[in-house]
């Protein structure tokens, strides 16, 4: 601990970084990098090494080329977390409380290998993810239509079947169990990149200059936007007891239609600000030419209001609510007061 005695522990003429510490001190978890000139891309992997330098473990191993990071270690351990961006993956996406805020991400790649992760608020507005939450309860299997890796035969697909208990993905002290009627926010993605096969391998297509092609996204319900991290573009997901031929035809709730116009007043704020440094206070700048506007046939108004760096707007029908959203998106209920008789 006073800089003295030091020893390498590893020379193996690759970058290394992130060092992880186990929390018993027998391991070191670390990233190693490496560019490969067969592939023209970076590799990176992480590696575990005891205190002494013994038992070098290749830990991610898998498909080469590969981009892992942020190795973590479990309290015990015994095992390791690191995020990794692989070759096509599954991914599910929950916000059981309809309030773009607090919502879970579920990852899976045709070897039933699993990153799950929470997030408090999007990455777009300067939020990260808790990596180290787990899914309890969860099962999950894969089905192959064919083989991995393997460009000599003919796939047909895979298949993957998930088992998520309620009580997984609950906030707060409930039971998780949704009530009759209960509204979700989910959505599905599928993420693949076009290949083709060389020296008996798959690689990813480039373009003119060598970079690799962008990947492909297929949605369950397609948000308009590149990112699957705008909850509140999500596909409904409803829950109810009922046969579906006593239940009625599903409408968007009044409030959402209401929230529709903070999220349009959200984006155009965002496009705004990146042009000018600052927040407006006109609905005109932001493509609403009155304040006035009819929702499901009842009048509403929107204000807005703005400094340099912030700015808040509400919606309302001057009855029993006020919906408000911020420059953080954070959309919340605002109770009327009772009027005077």
């Amino acid at each position: 601990s006073n800089g003295t005695n030091l020893r390498l522990l590893n020379d193996n003429n690759t970058h290394q970084t992130d060092p992880r510490w186990s929390p018993d001190s027998q391991k070191i978890a670390f990233i190693t990098s490496v560019i490969l000139p067969e592939y023209n891309a970076e590799n990176r992997q992480v590696v575990i090494v005891d205190k002494d330098g013994k038992n070098l473990i290749d830990f991610s191993g898998g498909i080469k080329p590969t981009l892992n990071d942020s190795p973590q270690w479990s309290p015990d351990s015994r095992k390791i977390t690191f995020t990794s961006a692989r070759d096509g993956d599954f991914e599910i996406f929950i916000d059981p409380d309809n309030d773009a805020r607090d919502y879970f991400e579920i990852e899976v790649n045709q070897r039933n290998k699993i990153f799950d992760l929470f997030l408090p608020q999007p990455y777009r507005d300067k939020g990260d993810a808790l990596i180290s939450w787990d899914a309890p309860g969860m099962q999950s299997a894969v089905q192959l239509q064919g083989t991995l890796n393997n460009p000599t035969d003919i796939d047909k697909g895979w298949t993957v079947e998930f088992k998520i208990p309620f009580n997984t993905i609950k906030m707060g002290f409930a039971n998780g169990t949704p009530a009759e009627g209960a509204l979700w926010r989910i959505n599905f993605s599928r993420v693949e990149w076009d290949t083709r096969v060389k020296n008996g391998k798959y690689i990813k297509l480039t373009n003119a200059k060598g970079k690799k092609l962008p990947e492909r996204n297929w949605v369950w319900s397609a948000p308009g936007i590149i990112s699957m991290h705008a909850p509140e573009r999500w596909g409904y997901l409803q829950f109810t007891k009922k046969e579906h031929e006593t239940f009625p035809v599903f409408k968007v709730p009044y409030a959402d239609l209401q929230k529709q116009y903070l999220w349009l007043i959200y984006y155009n704020q965002q496009q705004y600000y990146r042009q000018h440094g600052v927040y407006t206070s006109s609905l005109n700048d932001l493509g609403i030419s009155s304040p006035g506007i009819d929702i499901a046939g009842t009048p509403n108004v929107i204000s807005i209001s703005s400094s340099m760096y912030h700015y808040s707007a509400s919606v309302g029908d001057g009855k029993a609510m006020v919906w408000t959203i911020s420059n953080e998106g954070l959309i919340r209920p605002n109770q009327l007061s009772a009027k005077p008789k």
